[in-house]
């Protein structure tokens, strides 16, 4: 009799257990649901006063900073968003300037707070996210043919911290002696081809971030952009000819080849084959550059806009800016105006340039891109570093992703020929006419 009491007991326990485990359950999930829910209507609410996309808000906030520890971190890629977002709508040089230097500023926070570097930084995936469509592509376009003045970048060292600190000046055409501090040594980058105007930037921002001072002495690094940017025209139609014709391919990952020519892994072989295609044929175009171009005459206005007395010159490019800065050391050394040739040297990354016009080149023997340019009978500087092949940029060509990458072989090598390149410039002692005389420095 115990023992059947016993059962009984134990079964009813055991029911009740049951019973009372499937009610804690549905209870905790709801609750948990419901808590979650407050969670992101407080979120939600907390950041509704940026004017960003909804699917944008929800990528920084679920997706790249989950943890609601990591409020400061949102806000500046919010920021960020949001000043990407007004380039969209500017329709007056003043409203592009104004949506440009609250990008440039939001972009030096983000990095402050240390934001990788590379071609899917959080920030360089908002600005895809942003211009997703054609149309949205031509707006880019758009406003950036509003900007008529340059953004500089200076690394300066300072004293007082532990690393090299970045100032970000900017000055419209009517360019001011006291603008900007003095420096040392002026390095003028070109971007490559395809290369909006935002992610230059951010290309310029990185290598004064690698490059720092030299020997103590500031470096002062402007951006020059590649006028083969105006292909933007071109590439909206291009865009829209491949989502037509792959429209079960997002549009984000044929923004991103066509922008960066780093293709997904998640690309059919036959859509990225074709934008590398169009690529090298846009290259084949800007192959021979005369001298009376009235691009390279442009870009070169805007270099000399930036020299000061003394200022020792190296011209970096990438890519097909290459192919520019080997005309741009021509011409500043050529003429009444002629700067020596020992005060102005350059460094191609990734070289689209047969050869270097006064300086040296490192271009990877994995460098798909280049190598293509070769098959389509290109003259191309021969290659001089293996660089291996990762993930990110299976075509070996990035500018952050592959040869800015830290993690790999090339990143030495760059930063050591980029200050023995400074090392060797020097100005002949003896007068001479140039900007500010020529001088022993």
């Amino acid at each position: 009799m115990i023992m059947e009491r016993r059962k009984r007991f134990s079964s009813t326990l055991a029911v009740f257990l049951a019973i009372a485990f499937v009610v804690f359950l549905l209870y905790g999930c709801e609750s948990s649901e419901k808590s979650s829910s407050a969670t992101k209507a407080e979120n939600a609410e907390e950041y509704d006063t940026y004017n960003v996309r909804d699917d944008i808000k929800s990528y920084i906030i679920n997706e790249v900073f989950p943890s609601p520890s990591q409020t400061e971190e949102r806000h500046a890629l919010l920021e960020l968003a949001e000043s990407v977002e007004s380039t969209r709508f500017a329709e007056t040089e003043s409203e592009a300037l104004d949506a440009f230097l609250k990008f440039r500023d939001s972009l030096a926070f983000c990095k402050s707070l240390g934001e990788i570097p590379g071609v899917d930084a959080p920030s360089r995936v908002i600005v895809r996210k942003t211009f997703d469509t054609p149309e949205k592509l031509r707006e880019m376009t758009a406003f950036e043919s509003l900007l008529r003045f340059e953004v500089v970048t200076a690394s300066y060292y300072d004293v007082m911290e532990t690393k090299n600190a970045m100032a970000f000046l900017f000055s419209s055409s009517q360019v001011s002696s006291d603008a900007y501090a003095y420096a040392e040594y002026l390095i003028p980058y070109v971007n490559g081809i395809n290369t909006g105007y935002l992610d230059a930037l951010s290309d310029a921002m990185d290598l004064a971030d690698v490059i720092g001072n030299h020997n103590g002495k500031s470096v002062k690094i402007i951006l020059v952009p590649n006028p083969s940017r105006n292909a933007f025209y071109d590439l909206g139609d291009l865009f829209q000819q491949k989502l037509n014709e792959y429209p079960q391919v997002r549009s984000d990952l044929i923004l991103k080849a066509l922008l960066t020519l780093i293709p997904s892994q998640e690309l059919p072989q036959a859509l990225w084959q074709s934008i590398m295609e169009y690529h090298a044929s846009k290259i084949g175009d800007h192959g021979h550059i005369s001298l009376d171009d009235s691009e390279l005459k442009n870009m070169l206005a805007k270099i000399q806009a930036y020299m000061s007395a003394k200022q020792k010159i190296l011209l970096i490019a990438h890519s097909q800016g290459s192919i520019y800065i080997n005309d741009i050391f021509t011409k500043l050394t050529s003429g009444s105006n002629a700067l020596p040739r020992s005060a102005v040297k350059t460094f191609a990354i990734g070289s689209a340039a047969a050869d270097d016009a006064n300086g040296s080149h490192i271009t990877s023997t994995n460098d798909f891109m280049i190598n293509i340019f070769r098959e389509f009978g290109f003259a191309v500087a021969p290659a001089n570093i293996t660089i291996r092949i990762h993930v990110d940029d299976p075509l070996g060509h990035g500018f952050n992703e592959t040869y800015l990458n830290p993690d790999l072989e090339g990143y030495a090598l760059i930063l050591k020929s980029i200050h023995d390149l400074l090392d060797s410039l020097y100005f002949p002692s003896g007068g001479g006419i140039g900007i500010g005389g020529w001088a022993e420095v």
